[in-house]
């Protein structure tokens, strides 16, 4: 399922399941839906950020972002998709806290290249983190601190089976186990 820039409707799918578990987690869910600006077949469609907040409603907050869009129509399961898993469980852990000031989880969409050595949305007004950038400076928003999850998990898919013999080898717990 490409979520590339050309794959709206994949992207709004993962947009939905992203609500979906920062809702479950707590958090209060918005959406941010913008328009590309970019000059391509694009231009003037619409898409989005989702943010899931917790924390009581300050000024100063504080932002974890992940992109949820992938280069091409390839899986990005490393940087995008281990990101946003870890955004999500970051929403489950914090919503159990008493935090002492806002904290916005935000799945960004558009961080990608379009393509091959181009530029694409990075680092443009229609990257989804410089959309919601804008939207928190002109809210006056002071932002504490900023987490970036980015890459933190990386498979080379050249290396699968080298991988897979890696994980079958891994003990696996007993059905029994409490541990």
């Amino acid at each position: 399922m490409p979520r590339d820039w050309r794959h709206i409707e994949n992207l709004d799918r993962a947009a939905a399941y992203i609500s979906r578990q920062l809702m479950e987690a707590g958090a209060t869910v918005s959406e941010q839906p913008y328009q590309m600006q970019a000059r391509n077949q694009n231009q003037g469609r619409t898409y989005r950020n989702v943010t899931g907040t917790l924390g009581p409603a300050t000024r100063e907050r504080i932002v974890v972002g992940a992109h949820y869009d992938a280069f091409s129509e390839y899986p990005a399961a490393d940087d995008n998709a281990s990101g946003v898993a870890v955004l999500i469980e970051v929403a489950r852990l914090l919503a159990r806290e008493s935090l002492p000031l806002g904290v916005d989880l935000v799945a960004f969409s558009l961080e990608e290249p379009f393509a091959e050595g181009a530029k694409g949305t990075f680092r443009t007004p229609d990257g989804g983190s410089a959309v919601h950038a804008t939207s928190l400076r002109k809210a006056g928003a002071q932002v504490r601190l900023m987490f970036s999850l980015e890459t933190l998990v990386q498979c080379h898919y050249h290396d699968r089976p080298r991988l897979l013999r890696h994980v079958e080898r891994q003990p696996q717990p007993r059905p029994d186990h409490r541990g």
